[in-house]
């Protein structure tokens, strides 16, 4: 090829880095290159025609690169808390490419946290000059208005906002907290239960709403809140004789009718799988139970003593030496019998079920409740290490599985991901049981094993679903795998955290979808990734009643963060949570929370989300608001996913299913190498 030899003359204002990076490629290479008007001599493949399409291919390739170095470098300081640092980055960046409305939505945010707020609402005024449609550009603009005691404007547009996005959580919190704040309860009542219906996991949200329903006079409404409000805060003492006293104005309640006997999916053929203990209460101090048919009691295969009847509620309390006493305290006939533990008490027919009252679930989580559960198999009781009673639901694994799916998963979703969620529900099972062993049983009935509620939630659709995959499970080796799963992954399933950490082949992290940046993200693309998802993430699919499930807002004020902080050590006022380790899905393993005494770290999932005040998940980012003095106002947590993370997402395989997967494609997608097949 013969090469051409080109004169050009270089403006002055060229910068000779950008002509340097932009001619030094394959085609050829740079003699000289000087600013001003100074000859070039060049030695190209190209004729002298393509030159300037290059030249400019080449600019645009270097401006992007640019940008998105100072960009990065911008969301680093803001993250490290640099407001200072982030604010004359993105300025600078802003003098250049003035047009940046990314840079100049963050530039708002960043003079917003600062406590800044002439500026930031300057800035946002900016935005919504070219873009009257930017959510961002509006929320950052109410909240900075509010700031600046201009709630009547500031109302103007968090009303826009959520026009918008009706879903952000964060403007309906500001929007209730502008009403509240000038006495108008009932309408900030509606934005803060609003933000419950996107988010039920707002803990101090409802103690809030529990107090505004009483302070209006709102007596009924306000029990019911308080009663939520206190399974998240049992200590709360205020609360509870608040609570008692209300209880007294309210009238009695009448007796609720009896509901009518449901009509039980009876399975295909005989169940023959394997029998598992489930731990319903570990040494409770008693418990009442009924059954649907008459009853036996059984000690060691034999019976002993007549049969139980039907519908008479009785109450179980560990009497000593080992003994159980067992009395009726319903019906005309009283009784009382003492029974040497351990005992099991099993339906005389076919298909019967036994019921436990005023069942603890969910202890200290915002789903925490008290229910009547009815069970299949029989009731075993075991007299407890202290002076109480175990009590234990010996049941199949197949009919486990019809009050496990529905618990875990919607039985609304789709029936391939219900398919998934059955078979991996299995797999766990077999992988895990005997976990409980010191305790007497196998598994749990709550998350620390798989959530499981009876009768309560079983379906006709989802018993089907379960039949249909009977014996099918995974195995990786040989064994049953463990097939751990959470509600949503948040764009990112994550490696193994369990154990020691170590690799396992069959749980390794991969997007939920067609994610269009390559992980571990940087610090401006996870700013994307958590703030502003990209479509096409399958757990972001719409199927959900809680939108929170996929990204959700968290607000601590000041003096909430410095409460939690002191239960993990002395630190002072909590200045900066900064993040010293983080996952390639993005999710957080290890915090340091810096405060004007002392700094304190923590390790691990879900100890980092304890820890915070419950977390949905550890992929979050948090920024600290200050006032104009430089005093911490509140942190507020921005975030993804419900869950560990870990293994199967279940949102992720509902939005698979919606897509056209079958449960086997969605189980091959979370656990690869792993084996779907019947057990034996």
């Amino acid at each position: 090829m013969e090469y051409a030899t080109i004169r050009l003359t270089i403006p002055r204002k060229t910068s000779a880095l950008l002509l340097i990076l932009a001619l030094s490629q394959p085609y050829g290479s740079v003699v000289l290159a000087e600013p001003g008007a100074t000859p070039l001599k060049m030695t190209s493949a190209m004729t002298e025609a393509d030159l300037p399409a290059y030249l400019a291919e080449s600019a645009e390739l270097f401006r992007d690169r640019r940008i998105r170095s100072e960009f990065n470098r911008a969301v680093a300081h803001k993250d490290a808390g640099r407001y200072d640092e982030a604010i004359d980055t993105l300025g600078g960046l802003l003098e250049e490419e003035p047009e940046l409305s990314e840079v100049s939505r963050l530039l708002a945010w960043v003079h917003y946290l600062n406590g800044q707020h002439r500026e930031s609402a300057h800035v946002a005024r900016g935005i919504l000059a070219r873009d009257p449609s930017d959510a961002h550009a509006m929320r950052t603009l109410a909240l900075t208005l509010r700031r600046q005691d201009k709630e009547r404007e500031a109302r103007k547009w968090l009303k826009r906002s959520l026009d918008a996005d009706p879903n952000d959580t964060l403007a309906h919190l500001e929007m209730a907290e502008s009403f509240r704040r000038h006495g108008e309860i009932d309408r900030a009542l509606r934005h803060y239960t609003e933000a419950l219906r996107i988010d039920p996991s707002l803990r101090s949200t409802r103690r809030i709403v529990a107090q505004l329903h009483d302070q209006a006079g709102h007596t009924a409404k306000a029990v019911v809140a308080y009663e939520r409000a206190l399974k998240l805060y049992p200590d709360d003492k205020s609360m509870r004789a608040r609570l008692s006293l209300l209880r007294r104005k309210l009238p009695r309640r009448a007796a609720e009718p009896a509901a009518a006997p449901r009509v039980m999916h009876q399975p295909a053929h005989p169940k023959t799988s394997k029998i598992i203990r489930i731990g319903l209460g570990t040494d409770v101090r008693s418990a009442e139970f009924s059954f649907s048919s008459d009853f036996r009691i059984v000690r060691h295969g034999r019976s002993d003593g007549p049969l139980r009847r039907a519908g008479t509620r009785y109450r179980i309390s560990a009497a000593g030496e080992g003994r159980l006493l067992i009395e009726a305290v319903s019906g005309q006939a009283r009784s009382q019998d003492w029974v040497l533990a351990p005992a099991r008490l099993e339906s005389v027919a076919p298909g019967g079920v036994f019921t436990l009252y005023d069942v603890e679930a969910g202890r200290g989580d915002f789903w925490a409740k008290r229910e009547d559960r009815s069970y299949r198999g029989d009731l075993e009781l075991l007299a407890s290490a202290g002076t109480g009673v175990t009590v234990i639901n010996r049941i199949d694994l197949e009919s486990y599985l019809y009050g496990v799916v529905p618990s875990e998963m919607s039985a609304l979703w789709p029936e391939e991901a219900l398919k998934a969620q059955a078979i991996a529900a299995r797999s766990e099972a077999l992988r895990k049981i005997a976990r409980h062993a010191m305790d007497g049983y196998d598994l749990c009935a709550e998350t620390h094993c798989q959530v499981y509620s009876g009768t309560s939630r079983e379906t006709r659709k989802v018993c089907q679903l379960v039949d249909e995959t009977a014996g099918r499970v995974l195995l990786h080796e040989g064994r049953p795998i463990d097939a751990v799963y959470s509600s949503s992954c948040g764009g990112h399933t994550q490696d193994n955290i369990y154990g020691a950490g170590e690799d396992v082949p069959y749980l390794r992290g991969s997007p939920d979808g067609a994610a269009p940046w390559i992980f571990p993200l940087s610090p401006m693309d996870l700013e994307r990734w958590i703030k502003s998802p990209p479509e096409g993430i399958h757990c972001g699919a719409p199927i959900q009643a809680q939108p929170s499930r996929f990204r959700w807002v968290r607000v601590y004020s000041a003096e909430e963060m410095d409460q939690m902080a002191a239960r993990i050590g002395h630190v002072g006022s909590v200045r900066h949570i900064e993040v010293v380790e983080r996952k390639c899905s993005g999710h957080i393993s290890h915090v340091r929370i810096v405060g004007t005494e002392g700094a304190v770290e923590i390790q691990k999932e879900l100890v980092i989300r304890r820890a915070l005040g419950d977390l949905r998940s550890s992929l979050f980012k948090v920024e600290t608001r200050f006032d104009a003095s430089g005093a911490p106002v509140e942190h507020i947590f921005f975030g993804g996913g419900w869950g560990h993370g870990v293994g199967m997402c279940q949102s992720g395989a509902a939005g698979r299913a919606l897509a056209g997967q079958s449960a086997e494609e969605i189980l091959a997608h979370y656990f690869r190498v792993s084996e779907l097949t019947s057990a034996e």
